[in-house]
């Protein structure tokens, strides 16, 4: 499959709630191993933009196609929201092996320890998984939320503010984690009011 095949399209996707129109006409063309960052001022349609990728909300008008597939039905997209919803009480490997046997039925326990390994690579966090994540640091949490979301290996994964109440320094390691992750051939979108580190994205998006 080429990289036209893998793409994410929008094509004039209208987004109406009674008279008042959210989104309007936005087109654009997404591939896998882009890092995409989302801007715009409150209010501007990006949480409905992200939510219609998700397929949580439908469009008035238009289309949103993932590997040729309608967004919804094509599966393979993950999300960070801005609040981590994580179980604050277990370990980070706990929390890793309960989501993989609950994401992942289908496949062995030995799969499921790959994944779980992989992941945790993916985003630095080998010294932590003996940790609560109750006790861990806003970006080591935030960390945690992207390894279990890599878990099912998502085609496009989206990340809601993942940077907010981080210092700068820590915004900068973020924002470089999510480049090398888009580079595993996915297409990553952040929603985003830092500027800091929109250099790092190959694409801007501005609502």
């Amino acid at each position: 499959m080429n990289s036209q095949n893998k793409a994410l399209v929008a094509s004039e996707i209208c987004v109406k709630v009674g008279s008042t129109i959210i989104l309007d006409k936005i087109s654009f063309r997404l591939f896998p191993g882009e890092l995409c960052g989302l801007i715009g001022p409150s209010g501007a349609g990006k949480s409905t933009l992200m939510k219609v990728l998700l397929g949580l909300t439908s469009v008035t008008s238009g289309s949103v196609y993932m590997e040729r597939q309608p967004v919804g039905t094509s599966g393979g997209v993950g999300y960070v929201p801005q609040i981590d919803a994580l179980h604050m009480h277990l370990t980070v490997q706990q929390a890793l092996d309960f989501a993989a046997s609950l994401w992942l039925p289908e496949h062995s326990e030995e799969h499921r320890n790959k994944r779980v390994s992989t992941a945790v690579k993916q985003v630095g966090l080998q010294e932590r998984l003996d940790l609560r994540i109750g006790s861990l640091s806003g970006g080591q949490k935030k960390r945690v939320s992207v390894a279990l979301e890599l878990l099912t290996q998502p085609k496009l994964l989206i990340l809601d503010e993942p940077t907010s109440g981080l210092d700068p320094g820590l915004e900068a390691k973020m924002m470089s984690l999510f480049e090398q992750l888009s580079q595993k051939q996915r297409i990553l979108m952040v929603a985003t009011h830092a500027m800091q580190s929109l250099n790092l994205c190959s694409v801007l998006m501005i609502l």
